[in-house]
C-alpha cells in the first residue's frame, strides 16, 4: 500500500508534459483562429507552438521538467495575447 503514492507520482510526471503541452497549444489554436488573419501574428503563433512542441518532445524524451522554459513559454504566450489585443481597431471599453 506504500508504494501507491510514489507510483501515483510516476504516472503524473509523465503526464504533466502532455497535459502542459494539451493546455498550451489549445490556447495558441484559438490565439490562430482569432488573429490568424494578420501575417506577423500568425507567424509567432506557429513559432510558439513549435517551441512548445520541441520543449514537450525533450521532456518526454529526457523525463525532466525544466520549468524556467515552461514558464518563458508561458510568459511569451501572454505578451503575444496583449500585443495582439492592443492591435485590435476598438475602443478602450471594449478592450
Amino acid at each position: 500500500m506504500e508504494r501507491l503514492p510514489f507510483q501515483s507520482l510516476f504516472i503524473a510526471s509523465l503526464l504533466f508534459p502532455i497535459n502542459q503541452f494539451c493546455a498550451k497549444l489549445s490556447i495558441l489554436f484559438l490565439y490562430h483562429r482569432i488573429f490568424g488573419v494578420n501575417g506577423k501574428f500568425a507567424f509567432w503563433i506557429k513559432a510558439v507552438g513549435a517551441l512548445q512542441t520541441v520543449h514537450t518532445i525533450k521532456n518526454l524524451v529526457f523525463l525532466a521538467v525544466n520549468k524556467a522554459a515552461n514558464s518563458l513559454i508561458d510568459f511569451i504566450m501572454a505578451i503575444q495575447a496583449v500585443i495582439m489585443l492592443r492591435s485590435l481597431r476598438t475602443t478602450k471599453q471594449v478592450k
